[in-house]
């Protein structure tokens, strides 16, 4: 009888079957503690979920049969698995093959960090970083930091707000308590909200530049695939995190100025029309945003002024479309 794994993986998939066995591959590759795999398939066309089937299988494999984001898809697959440590991978990363090993020791001398991302550098520049953690500034705009860097660089383990989600460490226990990933917003600032809101819980995310992962840079969610429905998913999910995490006072001083720097970009620049119906869709969902916040203020362990040394200062990122 095999004892139970020490971590569960979930592995996201959209389209991306030319890279994904390389990415399993990898994970089989893993030291260390045994662990488990699951594949949530977001409705691929490229026969994804029957190459996996067919060729992996040790994998279980989980076809969606509604197209609602990599949220969702995290949110299934680690409801299908039981380990204390879950690890959410993109289907276009490779983890080094101590990568795991090195994120558990790290959680397991950090009680309170609930969420441990490590260095993330482009498959074919391996000197050139793709991420390290994640910033964002107090008007909701978040970004990947380091990108196009030395991989040499952001050396040094850190504290930080949130963390990419291409290749990332959770402690289960803290994932319940959290409340998972917002479906809500399909896509883009997931990510971000999901650790803002781990720190208003009281908890840590962290970043240990000791795990190496390489990207491959496959996504089927960029700005070449996607055209203006990216920008659509940007604004309207800054906004919506915005609502749900911040205490009144921050709203009162905040969502005025993150409508403003709304209005200048929509004037001097397009998408106007993805950027419009952003705004729309905040007015529509208004009551599920309501019923969330309710339920991040009234769990919420942290003021939001114990955590501006996390944000960014000043009103842009590299993270506006």
């Amino acid at each position: 009888m095999h004892p139970p794994p020490a971590f569960d993986v979930v592995v996201c998939a959209r389209n991306n079957r030319t890279v994904l066995g390389e990415t399993l591959s990898g994970v089989a590759g893993l030291t260390g503690q045994r662990q488990s795999c699951v594949v949530v398939d977001g409705c691929s066309t490229d026969g994804s979920a029957e190459f996996v089937r067919a060729n992996f299988d040790w994998v279980e494999v989980v076809a969606k049969t509604a197209d609602n984001g990599p949220g969702a898809s995290r949110n299934i697959g680690a409801a299908r698995g039981c380990a204390p440590y879950i690890l959410f991978l993109d289907s276009d990363v490779t983890l080094s093959p101590d990568w795991a090993a090195k994120q558990i020791a790290f959680l397991e001398e950090l009680p309170r960090c609930a969420a441990l991302a490590g260095k993330l550098v482009y498959a074919d520049d391996p000197g050139r970083l793709n991420a390290a953690w994640g910033a964002m500034n107090r008007y909701g705009v978040a970004w990947g930091v380091g990108d196009g860097e030395s991989s040499e660089a952001r050396s040094e383990p850190r504290r930080c707000l949130w963390n990419p989600t291409a290749a990332l460490m959770v402690r289960r226990s803290a994932v319940g308590d959290i409340g998972g990933f917002d479906e809500l917003m399909f896509a883009f600032h997931e990510d971000s909200d999901f650790g803002w809101r781990a720190n208003l819980f009281g908890f840590e995310t962290a970043y240990n530049p000791g795990a190496v992962a390489w990207h491959r840079a496959h996504s089927t969610m960029n700005g070449n695939t996607m055209g203006d429905h990216r920008a659509f998913l940007a604004w309207r999910n800054r906004l919506r995190s915005i609502l749900i995490n911040y205490e009144p006072l921050q709203l009162v001083r905040y969502v005025p100025v993150y409508l403003a720097l709304f209005l200048v970009q929509t004037i001097r620049r397009g998408p106007r029309a993805a950027r419009l119906r952003s705004l729309w869709w905040n007015v529509a969902v208004l009551s599920d945003t309501l019923g969330r916040r309710r339920f991040v203020q009234g769990r919420r362990r942290v003021r939001d002024r114990d955590l501006w040394f996390l944000f960014e200062a000043g009103f842009r990122g590299p993270g506006y479309e």
